[in-house]
């Protein structure tokens, strides 16, 4: 058995707890009824059966478990929020868990700075997080947002209120920059904090392209842009 309490006391009581085999049956049941209520949310009907287990169980259920509730993924092992990770593995939960769709969108808002930039990754915890230069994190969260609302029709959460994070701007060497910043006493709606991204995120070069930045692809990409030189075109 494998668990974590706040103290000694509280570890005997689970322990002593599961020691009844009923009480550890029951409690697997309890776990498969959760799941089946959340997963059954959605059917998708295929001719290949082994597709349709996918879609309807396993990767719904592997986006949520691993991918959004762990944060366990290669690259993600600290469990803190990637701005674009969370934000892309919610657009699954509109279909199953809307409401986790919806709460995670608010949550990624306001984790963006007056400026329009954003933490590229934060612990929920504290705040602490860092600020860079990574040019494709803002314009997920209107991207998703816009998801969400196609498919939920809710637009009232454009209307939302959410304060914004202040702290002085990278400096002119600074490709990136971990701190805890603090809340802006200003707010502003959904749509506003949208607005922004999409503003900052169309910084263009001298040819009229827009700007490369920086990113973590691990593809060999991510230094492209590193002397805010760097083109984006296809």
């Amino acid at each position: 058995m494998l668990g974590e309490t706040a103290d000694m006391d509280a570890m005997r009581a689970v322990v002593d707890r599961y020691k009844d085999a009923r009480k550890v049956e029951d409690a697997l049941n309890l776990t498969r009824q959760t799941w089946d209520a959340r997963l059954n949310r959605m059917h998708v009907h295929t001719p290949m059966l082994s597709t349709d287990f996918l879609l309807n169980r396993w990767l719904p259920y592997q986006a949520l478990s691993c991918r959004f509730w762990g944060r366990t993924a290669m690259q993600q092992s600290s469990g803190a929020f990637g701005y674009r990770d969370q934000l892309q593995d919610s657009m699954a939960f509109v279909y199953i868990a809307p409401e986790l769709s919806r709460a995670h969108i608010l949550a990624a808002a306001a984790r963006q700075f007056l400026e329009g930039d954003v933490q590229h990754w934060w612990h929920a915890e504290t705040g602490l997080g860092v600020r860079t230069r990574c040019s494709d994190d803002m314009a997920w969260l209107p991207f998703v947002t816009a998801h969400y609302v196609s498919v939920t029709g809710d637009r009232g959460i454009l209307d939302e209120q959410i304060p914004f994070l202040d702290a002085a701007p990278l400096g002119e060497h600074e490709q990136e920059k971990m701190f805890i910043p603090a809340v802006s006493a200003e707010s502003a709606s959904l749509f506003e904090h949208c607005r922004r991204a999409l503003e900052r995120a169309w910084n263009l070069g001298s040819h009229g392209l827009p700007l490369f930045g920086t990113g973590d692809w691990n593809d060999g990409m991510n230094r492209v842009g590193v002397e805010g030189r760097g083109r984006a075109f296809g």
